[in-house]
């Protein structure tokens, strides 16, 4: 099922002028960061709750 996935956002991907393909990459690039930040600040309150 991934990969069917994967696969079908590839073709569609492929199929974007260069302009949306940089935004789309833009937009994957800020939901990382956004993940990151998110489950650093999960961790640190994690730590903090277990007194380390």
């Amino acid at each position: 099922m991934e990969d069917t996935v994967a696969t079908d956002f590839e073709i569609k991907f492929r199929e974007l002028n260069e302009q949306n393909q940089k935004y789309i990459i833009a937009i994957q690039q800020a939901l990382i960061y956004a993940q990151t930040v998110e489950k650093q600040k999960t961790e640190t309150q994690l730590s903090e709750v277990k007194g380390e």
